[in-house]
């Protein structure tokens, strides 16, 4: 055999030891729960020059919305004492290159048919209202927040009966800003004035919207941004060390996030069937809450009640009281460890306390794709894994960026007929419930695991997400750690779940059409996931499995499964 035989042969050996079939076992601890999540964890965003409709958000029944976006800081609202209002137009010289714009009522009308078909709103309030461009700093805009144009709505909205879940202040304002910012200072103050107009509005604490930027009394929620561009996407996105990344973010506490967050809806070159994705080399934090070394503010202590660590060096701090608000104003500029996350830069960020609390509730966080036409199926696969980081570390909904228009949306922006992640968001809402129970493996890191007690009782459903190409898997469960983990030879493991009655177990496996991971349909347990003629959904039924086989995972794919007869006190 000459040497171009064997070399041809090692490389052959080679590619079949990459590809083969390892064995792994899950473990699913089923005696307690790790969080609670929002029982309508998924959501979608609805910007403002979105115009299309459709009825593929029914099938979610409900789905959360949230409306707003760049433009939301330029809308007024045509109600009350304002009168004649002009569209949108285009204006370089204007903030993200619009020109103020109005909602008239009967637009406000349309859209709130539509959220009563949807379910819970929320809505990005115009926090520059009434404000000034600075001569001094470019982008910062000061002045006191008129709130009369947002009363009138509030009040209108009342009158009518409509219901609104919740309120964003002003579009990504505090930190650095996007486009424009607001001083800390005048920022918390406004959020004052905003927080009391909706008690004053809203008296009865069942009904009361929520506004969200901080924390309880002041604020019910807190923001984080990520914003993607880059062109190492395709193989970072196969990296399982970069994509637990992001992990350390969603540990720090919760609070709502916005990841993905592209002016003017996306680039134009992006592929209208592209699904999402995620990067870490431009994150601004904004709005956090609990954060700091309680060592550093220890004559705050009594304040820091849930503090977190964040390895940030102070390097200038100031701090004053604003009624029961306390606003920490702090300069920093992420070194080291934080290279490889945060993008270098210097921010200004406005921390809020209250003794009351103990951590600040997440209520939604954002998703969307960078700017890059490619891995269509893979950045499926992040957009799960993203929702099951959220739900582990106790985020209470997370957000889509967007339900449809601009280019990375759950919906084809000209058709409206559903892109990849549109099924695999579709299937965690029917499958997944609220109560998440801690699920690990340690043999292979490329399989993120996450596990859910089921929506249909007793069972738990689980997905397994495999975004490599060098393997599959053949996946078994079990309800204890091996005995070398944490057991003696003379201890006997006790499980903490059982599974009773049934024999078999529920799979749906998400894979590419033809192993084209750019490709622009989806398989479901090898059917094509299209509409039908009638331009309803196809039908996304499960296969049926004897419970006692392994689990079998491929490369490139995403699997949902349901075990049926979970008896475990978490899932009771």
């Amino acid at each position: 055999m000459d040497l171009k035989c064997i070399f041809s042969l090692a490389i052959l050996v080679s590619q079949i030891s990459l590809l083969s079939t390892q064995n792994v076992n899950v473990v699913i601890q089923g005696a307690t729960s790790t969080t609670e999540r929002n029982d309508n964890f998924v959501c979608a965003t609805l910007d403002w020059w979105s115009t299309k409709k459709c009825n593929y958000n029914q099938s979610f029944n409900p789905l959360r919305i949230k409306v707003g976006g760049s433009l939301q800081d330029q809308v007024v609202y045509e109600v009350g004492g304002v009168k004649n209002c002009p569209n949108f137009m285009k204006n370089e010289d204007s903030l993200f290159g619009f020109s103020q714009g109005y909602l008239s009522m009967e637009i406000w009308e349309e859209l709130n048919k539509f959220f009563n078909q949807t379910g819970l709103v929320t809505f990005g309030l115009n926090a520059l209202l009434r404000r000034n461009q600075s001569q001094i700093k470019k982008g910062l805009w000061v002045g006191d927040w008129k709130s009369q144009n947002t009363r009138d709505l509030m009040k209108y909205t009342i009158s009518r009966g409509y219901k609104v879940y919740s309120y964003e202040f002003g579009n990504q304002l505090s930190g650095v800003g996007i486009g424009a910012s607001v001083e800390v200072e005048q920022y918390g103050k406004d959020i004052v004035v905003l927080k009391n107009l909706v008690k004053e509005l809203n008296p009865d604490p069942k009904t009361q919207p929520k506004v969200l930027v901080s924390k309880h009394d002041v604020v019910d929620g807190v923001t984080h941004h990520i914003y993607c561009d880059d062109p190492n996407m395709i193989t970072k996105i196969q990296d399982p060390s970069y994509l637990n990344q992001v992990a350390e973010t969603y540990k720090v506490g919760p609070w709502i996030s916005e990841s993905g967050r592209a002016l003017h809806d996306g680039a134009k070159d992006l592929s209208p069937t592209s699904a999402d994705g995620f990067c870490f080399d431009k994150v601004f934090l904004v709005s956090f809450s609990s954060f700091l070394f309680p060592s550093i503010f220890s004559s705050l202590a009594e304040y820091f009640l849930h503090p977190f660590s964040l390895l940030l060096p102070l390097t200038e701090y100031t701090i004053f009281r604003l009624s029961t608000l306390v606003i920490i104003k702090v300069y920093f500029c992420p070194p080291g460890f934080w290279d490889r996350i945060l993008h270098p830069f210097c921010c200004d960020l406005v921390l809020f306390f209250n003794k009351s609390v103990r951590y600040s509730l997440t209520i939604m966080a954002e998703y969307s794709l960078p700017l890059l036409p490619i891995l269509i199926f893979l950045l499926l696969g992040v957009y799960l894994d993203q929702l099951g980081m959220a739900s582990t570390y106790n985020h209470k909904v997370f957000c889509r960026q967007t339900l449809i228009g601009g280019n990375y949306a759950l919906l084809n922006t000209t058709t409206s007929i559903p892109n990849l992640d549109y099924f695999g968001a579709l299937l965690w809402h029917r499958l997944m419930g609220s109560t998440v129970p801690a699920v690990t493996q340690e043999s292979n890191p490329n399989l993120h695991v996450y596990a859910h007690c089921a929506k249909k009782k007793p069972r738990i459903s689980i997905i397994f997400i495999h975004l490599s190409k060098d393997s599959s898997f053949n996946v078994t469960l079990s309800n204890y750690k091996h005995q070398s983990h944490n057991l003696r030879s003379t201890d006997v493991a006790k499980p903490n779940f059982e599974f009773r009655g049934s024999k078999d177990r529920e799979e749906y496996h998400l894979a590419v059409l033809a192993g084209n991971i750019q490709g622009q349909i989806v398989l479901l347990n090898d059917t094509p996931m299209v509409p039908t003629e009638t331009f309803n959904l196809p039908v996304m039924e499960p296969k049926v499995v004897n419970a006692s086989m392994p689990i079998s995972i491929v490369a490139h794919s995403m699997v949902y499964v349901t075990i049926r007869d979970f008896q475990a006190s978490a899932c009771a």
